[in-house]
């Protein structure tokens, strides 16, 4: 009967785990916490593609330990949150996610809407 329990826990957890999402960027809290503070400094507020983004990259580096470059992050990350919304492109559409993919550069922390899964170009 032991054996048997075994095997099916076994089971059970090797499937929970292929199955579990893996988490390649986590971040500590206090570098989000951080991070949202100096996104909503340089201008980026919450709830929005660029918002998303900036603390995303923003939370990296103070993760690394790289305080001025969180700034330059924030900073650019803003830049394009104005020049995309200047080009009058509404934001939450694809086209403002591409727009602010376009202006900082691309990299695959760009947020995405839920249930988005197509693959963006450069």
């Amino acid at each position: 009967m032991l054996n048997r329990m075994n095997t099916i826990f076994l089971a059970v957890g090797t499937i929970m785990a292929l199955g579990a999402p893996v988490v390649t960027r986590a971040q500590s809290g206090d570098a989000i916490a951080k991070a949202e503070r100096t996104c909503e400094d340089y201008g980026v507020g919450q709830g929005a593609v660029a918002a998303d983004t900036c603390v995303a990259r923003v939370a990296r580096t103070y993760d690394r330990g790289e305080l001025e470059q969180a700034r330059v992050e924030a900073r650019n990350i803003a830049r394009a949150q104005r020049t995309c919304l200047a080009s009058e492109i509404e934001p939450m559409t694809s086209g403002y996610r591409q727009c602010i993919a376009r202006e900082t550069g691309g990299g695959p922390e760009i947020a995405t809407a839920p249930g988005d899964d197509r693959q963006r170009t450069q």
